[in-house]
């Protein structure tokens, strides 16, 4: 059984599923995986700005340099970010493989509302994983206050990162203020904040009146609202 154990964990860094970071054999060898690896860091402004399509408009031009030369303090941007999935077959024969994004670059301000929006299989939810560190972009730069997005600062950029995915990742035999506690110690709340940090989120969603029920009995509403407030 061990041995099974030690043959998923390789087969899961080597040969991840649709989402995760495929990672070379020798990956448990590296200091990065281990988060000893040193994470490297990066101005956006010494970045060129992303290559357009010809006929790209004059305003998005302008967002294109904006990005680059205009950094904002504590900003999560996108240079250039593509991904290409490709089959086993598609990687051995050296096919092209399908591109569900092309050189995306966008920047996201705190305290600031940014939509994305699409059609469906335009890519949005790809884009979401590359920003988040779900899913490896095949090509670009992702860096939070400057800080690249890689696997030794993965751990680091995920604690300061929230995601409400679009289905609810809820536990219905937990309470309200379980789930929270639980995604806090998972981000990395000190034992002693976990009360206080529950108790802020909840309140944020107006969800503290209902801290102590079992998600099983909310609505879809107040699970989305939970949802948000364990992103949070």
């Amino acid at each position: 059984t061990f041995l099974y154990l030690i043959l998923a964990w390789f087969l899961a860094n080597v040969t991840p599923d649709v989402i995760g970071a495929r990672r070379p054999p020798w990956f448990f060898l590296t200091r990065e995986y281990w988060g000893c690896g040193a994470s490297t860091r990066v101005d956006s402004r010494s970045l060129e700005p992303p290559s357009l399509d010809s006929d790209a408009d004059s305003d998005v031009e302008r967002l294109a340099g904006t990005i680059v030369h205009e950094p904002a303090p504590g900003s999560l941007h996108a240079i250039g970010i593509s991904r290409v999935f490709r089959s086993m077959y598609e990687t051995l024969t050296c096919a092209s493989g399908f591109t569900a994004v092309h050189s995306v670059s966008l920047e996201l301000r705190p305290n600031r509302c940014f939509a994305l929006l699409g059609p469906n299989g335009s890519g949005k939810s790809t884009t979401i994983n590359m920003l988040t560190g779900a899913l490896a972009a095949t090509s670009g730069i992702v860096a939070l206050d400057g800080v690249v997005l890689s696997e030794a600062s993965l751990v680091s950029i995920r604690r300061a990162l929230g995601v409400a995915p679009q289905f609810d990742v809820v536990w219905d035999h937990l309470s309200a203020a379980e789930n929270v506690a639980f995604f806090a110690r998972l981000k990395g709340v000190p034992e002693s904040a976990v009360a206080d940090e529950v108790e802020e989120r909840l309140t944020e969603v107006e969800l503290w009146d209902h801290a102590s029920r079992p998600v099983g009995g909310f609505s879809g509403g107040m699970r989305r609202r939970l949802s948000v407030a364990m992103a949070l």
